[in-house]
Order: C-alpha cells, then sequence, then structure tokens
C-alpha cells in the first residue's frame, strides 16, 4: 500500500474501508495477484483494544501465562473448520545447542523444532524418538560483499561460483536437509523453465594465485563439517584461505556492518511469491545481503508486478532473475529443509512446503 509507512499509529490506511465490525474492504489501484498471500501472513493478526482479554479465531486459543518460556495453547471449540486431535499443547523454548550437547535432557518432550541443520545431521536420538524434515521453500546462498574491490572482476565471481556450484553437483547427498539448487529462488516457487540446467563452460585461469585472506560470515551449526571442508578446498586452489567467522542470534547486527568478504545466509520469503523474496537485495530495506547491485533488476519487475496474468507475470520474473544471476553477485546453492525430532507416536501431517504444513494437526497414536 502506497505511504503506508506515513499512515500514523491506528489510524486505518485510506485504502481500507471499515464496512463493519466484521468486514473490511481493501481498494487496490492495480490488480496484484500474491495479495491474498500477503493477507495471510503469520505475523499478521487481529487484536482486542483490551490487551489483557486473548482471543483465537484459528484451532488454538492462547492460554495466558506469565512465563516467558513457554506458551500453552488448548482446543477452540468455536474454531468452524476442522479442529485438533489434540485438547492442549505446551511450547517450550530452549537453546537448540543443548539438544546436541545432552539430548537425554529432552526426552519429556514429544516434539523437537528447530535444531539447527548440522547438528540434526549428526545428533543421536534414542530408539524413542524418529528424525524427520519438511520442505520449505528457503534458501541458502553465499552472498559476495559487493563493497570489497576484490569482487568488482565478474570473471573472478563468475569463477568461483561456479566451482562451488560444480563441486556440490556432483556429490549426492551431503546433508539429509540440503538440497543442490543453482538458483535464487527455491524450487515450488518459479515456472520450471526458471530451473533448467544450461550447459556451463566453467572457466579458471584468471584466479589462480589470488593470494588473499577472505572473512566469511556463516551461522553457527548451519553448514557441517564436510559442507565447510568443500568450500575450503574450492578456495584454496585459487590461493584464497577462507577465515571463518561463526555467529548467532547477532546475524543481522553483523550483516550490517558489512565487515566480511563472503556471507552464508538462508531466506525465507514472507510468502510465496517472488516478491517475498525480494528483500535481502533491496537497497535501502531491513536486509541487504552483500550489498547487492539490484536497482536495474527491481526498476525491470516494476514493469510487470502488477500483470493480471500469473503465468505471464511470473515468464516475465523468470527472465528478469535469469539476467540478474548471470551477474554472479551471489552463489546459488541450497533449498534448505527443517528438521523436526518426534517421538515415534505422534502422527505429523504430510507437508510439502513450510507455508503448507499444518502442525496444529499432530495426533499422538
Amino acid at each position: 500500500m502506497a505511504n503506508s509507512e506515513k499512515v500514523k499509529k491506528n489510524i486505518i490506511h485510506p485504502s481500507i474501508e471499515v464496512i463493519d465490525k466484521y468486514t473490511l474492504k481493501f481498494h487496490l489501484k492495480k490488480p496484484y495477484p500474491p495479495f491474498n498471500y500477503i493477507l495471510s501472513i503469520p505475523s499478521f493478526s487481529i487484536i482486542k483494544k483490551d490487551k489483557n482479554t486473548l482471543i483465537g479465531s484459528g484451532p488454538f486459543k492462547i492460554l495466558e501465562t506469565n512465563n516467558s518460556d513457554f506458551l500453552r495453547i488448548q482446543k477452540n471449540e468455536e474454531y468452524i473448520n476442522q479442529k485438533p486431535f489434540i485438547n492442549k499443547m505446551s511450547i517450550h523454548k530452549i537453546d537448540p545447542l543443548l539438544i546436541r550437547q545432552n539430548f537425554d535432557l529432552y526426552k519429556s518432550f514429544d516434539l523437537l523444532l528447530g535444531i539447527p541443520r548440522a547438528l540434526a545431521d549428526k545428533v543421536n536420538i534414542s530408539n524413542e524418538f524418529e528424525l524427520n524434515k519438511i520442505n520449505s521453500l528457503t534458501f541458502t546462498h553465499i552472498f559476495f560483499n559487493m563493497k570489497k574491490r576484490h569482487f568488482r572482476d565478474k570473471l573472478k565471481r563468475k569463477t568461483i561460483a561456479l566451482t562451488l556450484q560444480k563441486s556440490f553437483k556432483n556429490i549426492h547427498r551431503i546433508s539429509k536437509f540440503y538440497q543442490y539448487n543453482p538458483h535464487f529462488f527455491p524450487k515450488g516457487l518459479m515456472p520450471l523453465e526458471y530451473y533448467d540446467i544450461k550447459k556451463i563452460n566453467y572457466e579458471n585461469d584468471r584466479l589462480l594465485n589470488f593470494n588473499k585472506t577472505l572473512k566469511i560470515i556463516c551461522q553457527k551449526h548451519y553448514f557441517n563439517d564436510d559442507m565447510i571442508d568443500i568450500i575450503n578446498k574450492d578456495f584454496l586452489s585459487y590461493g584464497i584461505k577462507l577465515d571463518w567467522i561463526f555467529v548467532g542470534s547477532e546475524l543481522l547486527t553483523v550483516i550490517n556492518k558489512y565487515d566480511y568478504d563472503l556471507l552464508i545466509v538462508s531466506y525465507m520469503g514472507n510468502f510465496p511469491d517472488p516478491d517475498g523474496y525480494l528483500d535481502p537485495l533491496r537497497k535501502n530495506g531491513i536486509l541487504n545481503f552483500g550489498n547487492t547491485p539490484s536497482s536495474k533488476l527491481l526498476k525491470s519487475l516494476k514493469d510487470f508486478r502488477f500483470i493480471q496474468d500469473p503465468a505471464f507475470r511470473l515468464q516475465n520474473y523468470s527472465n528478469a532473475f535469469k539476467i540478474f544471476e548471470d551477474e554472479y553477485y551471489l552463489i546459488p546453492l541450497f533449498q534448505a529443509s527443517f528438521p523436526i525430532v518426534r517421538k515415534k507416536n505422534i502422527i505429523l501431517p504430510i507437508a510439502k512446503y513450510r507455508y503448507e504444513s499444518e502442525l496444529w494437526k499432530i495426533n499422538r497414536n
């Protein structure tokens, strides 16, 4: 919505018309196919003015709690669609790293979510549990810091990118939770033609004797040791030694300082449309991975963002991103899954993508 940032708190945007206490009408200047996706973003909620009175319009409603370390929810009997199979859930916040150190401490839990992928690759679980995953529309790529002079040479960026892509392409299975995908967008988002693998001429003569140490930022336990070894080996073949800096919750602070040469980062869009993945490419946005030169790309997207035919719209996005990816400002590598450790008597709903997964449908066998 135009000029949303200028609307004061508690004031309704002029494009929204209140019909009655149950109905809103949105006035759009142009057709926008992903609009319904945006309305269903989980972080958008309706709350009462009286914050002490909790409400719930979904399958569960929140039980009040004064403890910030856990949240209790119970079945919402007024929910008009399929009701949950279970009556109550208690959701506890824990440090995922502690699971790796002592898994036995968490045997009282039925379901463990959010374990870092590298830890999940190695965690030893008892016979009582099983390790599963949910496929997602999440990418994990390497971004060049384009503020660095040594990355201004496109051929150097391309050579590094193609070498890494070739290495990971040739390995059948290096992790349970990463699928090789040399494209910016995860599979399942764009037209099939976008994901065609073109024949590549691998060039490597320009990077011999690069003779530098580069700083690479990565979140803790994102990549397992084998993945890190491959990256180190490929860079070393060009005389590049990598200085690995592993970060935790301070990742966004580190990104905004731009004190790195390379950045390994995962990102999941706000909604399942290409527009939901543009924040990491916006120069003045909340995120900007690698200070990526994207103004030309973003300008070209405006020409067909509001095309009403969704297939034709996505085809134009596909063409624009193919041109953009050929600049090699980043190294597209993986589509990521989410690890889930569950007790064997817990039944999970089938979920193709995280957007479609409905963990509230879990049941006990």
